[in-house]
């Protein structure tokens, strides 16, 4: 609304042209009009005014204001009005007055020292003149805390506004303050080790940014420079000293035996240093879930690898953690091992009488002694069958050890005069190894096929029947009603068999393919030093086998022949040899006490004896079932690219050797059977042998009289001059295939008289011209022979990761292998693999 109303002032004139002449030259008159009160208004209002004017002579006179009539006004306007002709000038003033409805005046800008990420102000309130009632509520939109920096607040009353500055400063450095004696530990020797974290507090920024220089560290002492620097730009610097230790998480962590107590189960872990260079030794640790937390069990020292937990009553994980110092007492933690899952086990027995089995032609007794995890419900666990080999089943005493070879239709000795050899318990403590790792282990009596010709179809039944009964157990049956139900996972099924079992076990996977048990599944096969009366070629399933280097009884080690048929297939399943020089026959069943070697086969000091052995049978066994049952990577020892792990060793308490062969997916280059050998490869390649004194093909007894392979081989001699054979690739693409792959073996041959390890140059050839020799040497040790009276020509796998030459993969060209010197070896399976 609108208070104020326009004026309207009339002038009036005397003079002008008629004028009379004593006139003529003055000035003339103006007069204003009073002041204009326009009263309350609620903006601004025109003000319309005329000031009265007179004059004599002059012309008519010209007539200006400093306010126009009709102009806008507001508030208090002081209005001068000039008339003006020949005569002179004149003039006058009035003053207009209107009263605004509200309005407000700020105070001055405010200046102050921050006291928090948001400082806290009083603000001076604006003026305010409200003559007119018209002011509402005064606002502002002032924070409850002013950030570093300028603010601008507005106040509102009403249509009226004001603002003033609000400008706060920063001008204290932030705090920081570097700590002493700071240890750090690299866990791995690729790990980049961070200079650690410094914390700076500021008044103002909540979050000072700090920096270190350097930011990275290596091991040894380091002076490190810190800054805070906060949002205002001011800083701070302090100093440390930081030390990195090196100690690299072990590697290789597993549970590698297990005995059941009177009191729980003692647990044998075993490792292998990660190295480092101020690892001072090892802190065994211990959990009740796989991410922890971790309790500290104890300390050992550096040159230790293997530690027992007794007594374990209840599901645990365990780790060994590296320890980084001049000694354990002032030693920090470093890395880790992944954690170690163990289970304390329970015993079973079962032994069932008259048993009619498919394949056997009498009743029989299906007798099995199980260890399993003592708590069932955490389940269902793997099955793992176990069977061992054709040996006396009678005793004159328990202590005996001359076995007598008896046959009987049961698991019992039929004569009075003597005990029941327990050849299913030799294999015992096998099964509480594997039990403590999460399996049902179960190993069966053969003793009622044993003592008799061959019989390798019969113990295969045998286990059939034993897997059959146990789809039973597996949902509630006697002799153990409800104790297994649910309890055993029959989709994932492995088998252990040694000696006749073992080569039972091989030909278990042919009898399920032609009579399944519904509900069961083998998936993975483990052969310690099998006959092979049977040439059983097992496919569609892991293998694996392990041909004893002082075997009396198995001599010219037919596994070699059951695992060359195995790999005649392509199912891309793992399939594992190991020649295990200095075992025998017998040792590994803690129940067969005769040396079968005896001086016959390898010299007495040159066997390991039966501890080693079944110490290094747990810690293989172990390796290939996680590898696998459960799933885990075949482990590096196991596909022939590191040497057996310190653990292993250890736990056997001597340095073992062993010698793998290793195949899985690949893709074939050349065996040396077939059409086109050994001239033309499997990739349609040519193969070009150049410098040797004999490069020719061969196929089993061809190879030479103590050649043990049911396969074809290249022959290879060279007498001083670079001799090389090579394989075109054909710009083979390799990008899934990232090893190269063949196996050797060192030749009965004068030509490596005096040799005790065989060296040549690995080569691979791109598209691009891109190669680079290697030494086999860098990749495996191929040693001349085994130590033995008469030793086999047993092939052994080199790897060679193909980043190692340097080449583009999706484009391979050749593949050669350089001799020098003197030697004669033989190769065989050639291939790209994974």
């Amino acid at each position: 609304m609108r208070f104020g109303i326009a004026i309207i002032v009339f002038a009036f004139a005397c003079g002008g042209d008629d004028a009379p002449p004593e006139c003529m030259s003055e000035a003339p008159v103006i007069e204003c009009p009073a002041d204009i009160d326009l009263g309350c208004i609620d903006g601004p209002t025109p003000v319309r005014f005329n000031p009265n004017v007179s004059g004599c002579g002059g012309g008519r006179p010209t007539v200006t204001c400093t306010t126009e009539s009709g102009s806008l006004v507001e508030g208090s306007t002081d209005v001068t009005c000039t008339a003006e002709n020949d005569g002179g000038v004149a003039e006058c003033s009035f003053r207009v007055l209107a009263i605004a409805g509200a309005t407000i005046t700020c105070g001055d800008d405010v200046r102050s020292e921050c006291t928090g990420p948001e400082t806290p102000l009083s603000l001076p309130e604006p003026t305010v003149d409200d003559s007119c009632g018209a002011l509402g509520e005064l606002t502002s939109d002032a924070p409850d805390g002013f950030v570093v920096g300028d603010t601008e607040v507005r106040f509102t009353a009403g249509t009226e506004t004001c603002s003033l500055m609000v400008s706060v400063e920063d001008t204290t450095p932030p705090a920081l303050d570097c700590p002493s004696d700071i240890v750090l530990v690299q866990s791995s020797p690729t790990q980049s080790v961070p200079a650690p974290t410094v914390v700076a507090t500021d008044v103002c920024d909540p979050a000072p940014v700090v920096n270190a220089d350097p930011s990275t560290l290596e091991p040894g002492v380091t002076e490190v420079a810190y800054e805070a620097s906060d949002a205002s730009g001011q800083s701070a610097r302090c100093t440390a000293s930081i030390e990195v230790r090196s100690a690299f998480a072990p590697r290789s962590a597993r549970l590698i035996s297990a005995q059941r107590q009177d009191e729980g189960t003692d647990i044998t872990l075993a490792w292998d240093s990660g190295g480092g260079d101020d690892l001072a030794g090892f802190a065994i640790e211990r959990a009740d879930a796989a991410d922890g937390p971790w309790t500290q069990l104890d300390t050992v020292p550096l040159d230790q690898r293997t530690y027992t937990v007794a007594s374990v009553t209840t599901e645990r994980w365990f780790r060994i953690v590296a320890l980084a110092g001049e000694s354990l007492e002032e030693a920090v933690s470093g890395g880790a091992t992944e954690a170690v899952h163990a289970f304390p086990i329970d015993d079973a027995l079962y032994d069932l009488r008259d048993e009619r089995v498919d394949g056997i032609p009498f009743a029989t007794t299906l007798y099995g002694v199980v260890r399993h995890p003592e708590d069932l419900s955490v389940g269902p666990f793997p099955l793992v069958l176990m069977l061992h080999g054709n040996h006396g089943i009678c005793r004159r005493t328990l202590d005996d050890p001359n076995d007598q070879c008896v046959a009987s239709n049961d698991h019992e000795c039929p004569d009075p005069r003597f005990v029941t050899t327990p050849n299913a318990e030799g294999l015992a403590y096998l099964a509480e190894s594997i039990a403590a790792q999460g399996y049902v282990a179960v190993s069966i009596s053969g003793n009622a096929v044993n003592c008799r010709m061959n019989f390798i179809e019969e113990r295969a039944a045998l286990i059939r029947a034993h897997l059959a009964r146990w789809t039973e157990f597996a949902t509630g049956a006697a002799p153990f009603a409800d104790r297994f139900s649910g309890a055993v996972d029959l989709d994932r099924v492995a088998l252990f068999g040694h000696s006749r079992g073992g080569e039972a076990v091989s030909v278990v996977p042919g009898l399920l393919e032609r009579s399944p048990v519904a509900g069961a599944n083998v998936i993975s096969v483990f052969s310690l030093a099998p006959t092979d009366f049977e040439s059983p070629a097992p496919v569609n399933v892991a293998y694996a086998v392990v041909l004893p280097g002082c075997d009396g009884d198995v001599q010219f080690l037919f596994g070699t022949d059951i695992y060359d048929r195995s790999i005649r297939s392509d199912d891309g399943l793992p399939r594992a040899q190991l020649l295990f020089p200095g075992a025998n026959h017998n040792f590994f069943n803690t129940e067969w006490r005769l040396d079968d070697n005896n001086g016959r086969v390898c010299q007495n000091a040159r066997t390991i004896g039966a501890p080693a052995q079944r110490a290094a049978l747990e810690g293989s066994f172990g390796s290939w079932l996680a590898a696998t049952v459960e799933g885990a990577e075949v482990e590096a020892f196991m596909r022939a690219e590191e040497s057996v792990p310190e653990g292993i060793d250890a736990w056997a308490d001597r340095s073992l050797d062993w010698r793998w062969s290793y195949h899985a997916e690949r893709l074939r280059v050349d065996e040396y059977e077939g059409a086109g050998t050994p001239g033309t490869n499997l990739l349609g390649g040519d193969n070009r042998y150049e410098g040797f004194e004999t490069a020719s093909q061969c196929f089993d007894n061809d190879c030479g009289n103590r050649y043990p392979h049911e396969k074809g081989a290249i022959l290879l001699s060279w007498d001083g001059a670079t001799s090389t054979a090579t394989w075109d690739l054909e710009g083979t693409d390799a990008s899934e295939w990232p090893y190269v792959s063949f196996r050797v073996v060192s030749r009965r041959s004068a030509l490596n008289s005096g040799a005790s390890e065989q060296v040549f140059g690995v080569r691979v050839v791109d598209g691009a011209g891109m190669n680079r020799l290697v030494s086999s040497s860098d990749f495996a040790f191929v040693p001349h022979l085994y130590p033995a009276r008469d030793p086999l020509e047993i092939f052994q796998t080199v790897r060679v990761p193909l980043d190692a030459f340097g080449v583009d993969p999706s484009s391979l060209t050749r593949f050669e292998i350089e001799m020098m010197g003197v030697g004669s070896v033989l190769i065989t399976d050639v291939a790209l693999t994974r």
